[in-house]
């Protein structure tokens, strides 16, 4: 049998992504006063590698490249870091585009938002082997974010420069970058008013989720009845299950399928997971969910899926 989600159901056709957001927003961020604060705690590392996802340039004649947008999703009793594919434009160099999309679009899933907002004016750089650069007007910081969440909104840019740099192969695989962040040219500043700037950063492994659905992405819809899915686990989980409800259900109630996944795991705690399933016609949530070492509430990723 599953693990049972104590999250809401989704309802369909994303009726829930506007309130959804701002209530996100809401519980994340802090007063001007700083009275008020999300209080997250830093998730412990589960995984020694980045489990990248292949980003390939498309080959299209536009010459769009096809990254992996990162974005915040509370689960569990913490914030984690989520990603979506997205094909950035040709417009600006691949790592600008990401980054774009990331302060100033929204994400797919209603579950996920960004910590950053629009800029008026943002570019990045590459120097040598491994240094990104990005320099960003000082109105894509809110002045209501607390440190907790600023320190995942620096992760959030961070992951993003990178897969965006990788999938345009501006920056080696075997290299892990550093990342210098700017705010109008200057790094003698603070980001989000708590992180000083004066010294590059990396990612961080810890605040990426323990679990997240790659494919299919939200709302898609399938032609057939077989809906098969994959994605990744870090840690060596091995309590990990999928369920998969009518779109809407109370969270536990009306589970029409579910199981154990089936983990393949790397030796750096990478682990990938792929499963199917056949339905017959009709809105459906996948749910995918596991427990960390020292958690007590299900750490869990979902898709809403369309069975025509």
């Amino acid at each position: 049998m599953s693990m049972v989600s104590t999250r809401r159901r989704r309802l369909p056709a994303r009726l829930l992504a506007l309130p959804l957001a701002a209530a996100l927003l809401s519980a994340c961020t802090a007063t001007p006063s700083g009275t008020v604060s999300s209080g997250l705690p830093d998730p412990q590392s589960l995984a020694t590698s980045v489990p990248e996802v292949t980003a390939a340039p498309s080959g299209t004649a536009d010459t769009e490249t096809q990254v992996q947008i990162y974005w915040i999703g509370r689960t569990g009793g913490n914030a984690y870091l989520f990603s979506e594919p997205r094909k950035t434009g040709a417009v600006d160099d691949p790592v600008t585009s990401a980054l774009k999309v990331m302060m100033a679009e929204k994400p797919e899933d209603p579950d996920y938002f960004t910590a950053w907002q629009a800029p008026h004016r943002l570019a990045a750089s590459i120097s040598g082997a491994s240094t990104i650069t990005v320099d960003v007007s000082a109105d894509a910081f809110s002045k209501n974010l607390d440190p907790s969440m600023a320190k995942r909104a620096l992760q959030q840019l961070a992951f993003t420069a990178v897969s965006a740099a990788r999938a345009s192969g501006m920056v080696d695989s075997s290299v892990e970058p550093e990342v210098v962040l700017l705010i109008d040219g200057r790094n003698d500043v603070e980001a989000f008013g708590s992180i000083p700037l004066n010294l590059p950063f990396h990612r961080d492994l810890a605040f990426l989720s323990p679990v997240r659905i790659m494919v299919p992405q939200d709302e898609a819809v399938l032609s057939s009845g077989t809906l098969s899915f994959n994605g990744v686990v870090l840690g060596g989980q091995k309590n990990v299950t999928w369920s998969i409800s009518p779109a809407g259900s109370p969270a536990g109630q009306d589970v029409i399928s579910s199981a154990t996944v089936a983990l393949t795991t790397t030796a750096e705690k990478v682990g990938r997971f792929s499963a199917r399933t056949v339905l017959p016609k009709g809105h459906y949530e996948l749910t995918v969910s596991t427990i960390v070492p020292g958690g007590s509430q299900p750490v869990e990723d979902s898709k809403s899926v369309t069975i025509r």
